[in-house]
């Protein structure tokens, strides 16, 4: 089995003694949601034969703290310390590094295509060595969707904090730019299968501008045991505090008053 190949952690390098963990079902929306988003599973270089997750988004360095007790909580530890990256762009942006594990090496063989990559906007393959695309000069991908995910209120919301958006239109969007159309339609019906109806854009993206359907999809994030530990600490910061709605009343059709004395 060839894996997706990512750096070399020194810390977790031990073929005499590999890290192990059970991949409940818990655990697997804690990854797919993560995954779904900014995160990685790469296998470590240097001939090492387990996997560790990636972690680095746009994402406050308290979210990215509370994100790795959820996988230590989980049996996935951190390895290293979580650290900001990009600094000079203005945009913070915070990167986390578990520790290597065998069993991660099953996830990392569901979401990532083995012997090539391929360019998100063209729809063209190329060798596992290209990097850009020929054609546009986009960043290849080589992440795929497992077919056995299940978009559950963690998965969902995970995947928010790490790709998507929020504004007070209301507009709801989970950014899915990196993944090849069929996935995307394939996403598209997922969601639709737990009454969250998102469009498919062009340029890969799933949104809605329908209140009804964005208060649903925040309805059902809230299902989740995290969103409110997670809102909390976005609330006392002022890159991310607009990530959420204040309250329910932006989802409250407005009637046109002006409208209705001219009746």
């Amino acid at each position: 089995m060839k894996l997706s190949r990512g750096s070399w952690c020194p810390s977790c390098y031990q073929l005499d003694r590999q890290n192990r963990v059970i991949i409940t079902p818990k655990l697997r929306e804690i990854i797919d949601g993560l995954l779904l988003g900014d995160g990685s599973c790469l296998l470590g270089d240097k001939g090492a034969k387990c996997s560790y997750i990636l972690y680095s988004c746009t994402s406050s360095l308290d979210t990215i703290a509370y994100i790795s007790q959820i996988l230590q909580g989980n049996g996935i530890n951190q390895c290293g310390k979580i650290y900001q990256v990009d600094k000079k762009s203005g945009i913070p942006r915070s990167r986390y590094n578990s520790r290597c594990y065998r069993d991660l090496n099953d996830i990392n063989d569901k979401w990532y295509l083995h012997d090539r990559k391929f360019c998100p906007l063209c729809e063209i393959y190329y060798q596992i060595k290209q990097t850009n695309c020929s054609r546009c000069n986009t960043q290849l991908a080589r992440k795929i969707i497992p077919r056995d995910i299940q978009i559950t209120p963690t998965t969902l919301f995970l995947w928010f904090i790490g790709d998507g958006n929020y504004q007070d239109k209301p507009v709801f969007t989970l950014h899915t730019n990196a993944f090849l159309r069929e996935d995307n339609k394939f996403l598209k019906s997922k969601l639709a299968e737990i009454g969250l109806e998102l469009n498919y854009y062009k340029h890969n993206i799933l949104s809605t501008s329908k209140k009804y359907i964005v208060k649903r999809c925040f309805e059902y994030m809230k299902q989740s045991e995290h969103y409110e530990k997670i809102k909390k600490i976005y609330s006392g910061t002022t890159y991310y505090k607009n990530k959420f709605p204040e309250d329910d009343s932006v989802f409250e059709y407005k009637i046109n008053r002006k409208y209705l004395s001219n009746l």
